[in-house]
């Protein structure tokens, strides 16, 4: 009679708690008061919802269903009736289902087989018609379930969790990556190779941190929940400096880029920055920008669902937002660096298929693929 997780539940007073509800059971008199009985007495045995760990409830399931188990029952939800035997003792029987009413024991329909009369008289000494018994089973998986969603561990999530395949890293240089990205490019209304060129190119080798970054046609953009991380500031700034455009105010653009990813003290802006807005301030989340190089969105959090098919081993919450931001954008390119330096490049096509790009080596200018527009 070892304890259980928690210790608020053991075998002994599982057990304790059964033979309490037949003893209970045996003797109350109203018929309409056994299955009442019988169902508190079972459910004192499963530990409480609200405080109860995930473990603690499973342990409780296991027990309490392998004693259901050695009864000696054809239906997990059989029900205790009595009646009277021929020599005026009682006798329990067992009902064969849950929805069936209640019957005699086998001794007793052989013995009233021979006339209809008889079986109607058998029947008539039932003691009224027994409520229906919840089957202890269903009780106790009841309370797990109620524990278990309060734990985020629900079924959907075991098995969406255990059916996720791992994600496919390729390898790419800088002039095999526009083997993926030209395909994705070519499915959108417009868009520029140079810029695209441009987001690899400061990211790549301009970021000094960890970094995001994503293109996609301006109504995919406009379809994403979002919110500021900086309360709009790098947003400010960037207009307020002309430098919310990629290719036409790179420079100041690549300036104000490098000082955000920057890895401060608590990811801040310094307390003594010379820009007052900026003291104290995040300096987290990722930026969007259009095929033609506008910056529409800067130092935002993405509200994705992470509940994605695919699974990406050894990284965090920023290779798992950038992962899922391509996943649910009809179309799009998402560039990600991680604080070490390593560049992944993860498109919408290649997110449904469970693919990210990897590249090897970051080049100042890769290879310019055919402008096409």
């Amino acid at each position: 009679n070892a304890p259980m997780h928690g210790g608020r539940v053991t075998y002994g007073a599982a057990a304790g708690s059964a033979k309490s509800a037949k003893q209970q059971h045996s003797r109350k008199g109203d018929p309409a008061m056994r299955g009442a009985t019988t169902s508190t007495a079972e459910a004192a045995s499963v530990p409480r919802a609200a405080n109860a760990s995930a473990p603690a409830v499973a342990a409780a399931v296991a027990v309490l269903v392998a004693a259901r188990a050695r009864e000696p029952s054809t239906s997990g939800c059989s029900q205790r009736t009595r009646s009277t035997s021929a020599g005026g003792g009682s006798q329990r029987t067992r009902s064969t289902s849950a929805g069936s009413p209640p019957t005699m024991s086998h001794a007793s329909r052989q013995s009233s087989r021979g006339s209809s009369g008889s079986r109607a008289s058998s029947r008539s000494e039932l003691q009224g018609p027994q409520p229906r018994r919840p089957p202890t089973t269903g009780a106790l998986m009841a309370a797990a379930k109620l524990v278990t969603s309060k734990h985020d561990m629900s079924e959907k999530f075991f098995f969406e969790s255990c059916s996720r395949q791992p994600v496919q890293l390729q390898d790419r240089t800088a002039r095999t990556i526009w083997d993926a990205l030209l395909p994705e490019l070519r499915e959108w209304p417009n868009f520029s190779a140079e810029v695209t060129e441009e987001i690899l190119n400061i990211v790549c080798n301009h970021a000094r941190g960890g970094a995001l970054m994503v293109q996609a046609p301006t109504e995919d953009l406009a379809g994403l929940l979002w919110e500021y991380t900086d309360d709009g500031y790098l947003q400010r700034r960037l207009a307020r400096e002309d430098a919310g455009h990629v290719l036409r105010f790179g420079r100041r653009f690549t300036a104000v880029f490098a000082e955000f990813s920057e890895h401060a003290a608590g990811d801040r802006w310094p307390t003594d920055h010379a820009d007052v807005d900026a003291r104290g301030r995040p300096k987290d989340g990722g930026l969007a920008v259009s095929p033609t190089g506008a910056v529409r969105l800067a130092a935002v959090k993405f509200r994705v669902n992470l509940d994605v098919p695919f699974t990406w081993p050894g990284t965090g919450t920023r290779h798992a937002t950038a992962f899922a931001l391509a996943h649910a954008l009809d179309r799009g390119i998402v560039v990600v660096r991680s604080d070490s330096g390593g560049l992944h490049v993860v498109t919408s096509s290649g997110a449904r298929q469970g693919k990210v790009e990897r590249l090897q080596r970051c080049q100042a200018r890769p290879p310019r693929p055919p402008r096409t527009a």
